[in-house]
């Protein structure tokens, strides 16, 4: 079934009604009201009623024949109001709102956004490096190695956060230091294809599996 609702005068009107009311107890039986028409009221108290009309109520334990079958011109459903708390996350707050209010949360998710552009800057210098191929080397390892460093990079971008959040690394260290530490790691490969020297002696690795 579905709810169609139309406006009219602060009041709601519906088509097509269908409502389950299920019970657990010691047997599991439901209620079944169903109605052509129906609309909302709202009560001078603020109590809202779903008012059905011209409908049929079928109560029973699934299972079993005995069900009872009722018709009514009018059945009125109270609505449940429930009060939901809206507790802004830090994602959704603006930057200056979180410098504001500089508590362990505010300050983990500023950590977090400031690493992102220093996340980019890091691995497009890093690119160049790995970019660079000798024609003599398989470049499969490239690849992986900068797959690697991406992930690895990013997790532990949220490692950071969570540990400002608890308290284990202070806002400032955790802000730059793993950048910083990113940072040599490109400089050191920079480095080795200055030299023209691989990242990786295939004839090590070979010798290590011999040994």
């Amino acid at each position: 079934m579905r709810i169609y609702e139309r406006y009219f005068a602060r009041q709601i009107y519906l088509a097509f009604i269908f409502i389950l009311f299920a019970f657990s107890g010691l047997f599991f039986f439901f209620d079944v009201v169903v109605s052509k028409n129906g609309h909302t009221e709202t009560h001078a108290n603020g109590d809202r009623f779903v008012v059905l009309e011209n409908g049929r109520r079928y109560d029973g334990v699934p299972g079993q024949p005995n069900f009872r079958i009722m018709e009514f011109e009018r059945y009125g459903v109270k609505i449940q109001s429930q009060q939901f708390v809206n507790t802004p996350s830090t994602t959704g707050m603006y930057t200056n709102e979180l410098l504001a209010n500089p508590s362990r949360t505010n300050l983990a998710e500023i950590a977090w956004r400031a690493g992102l552009p220093l996340i980019a800057i890091n691995l497009m210098l890093l690119a160049i490096p790995l970019s660079y191929q000798n024609p003599r080397r398989s470049r499969t390892i490239n690849l992986v190695m900068a797959v690697l460093i991406y992930l690895t990079y990013s997790n532990l971008l949220n490692v950071v956060q969570s540990w400002i959040e608890q308290g284990r690394v202070s806002f400032g260290v955790g802000l730059v230091g793993l950048h910083i530490l990113v940072s040599l790691l490109v400089a050191f490969i920079f480095w080795m294809r200055i030299r023209n020297r691989p990242l990786f002696r295939w004839s090590n690795l070979m010798r290590s599996k011999g040994a």
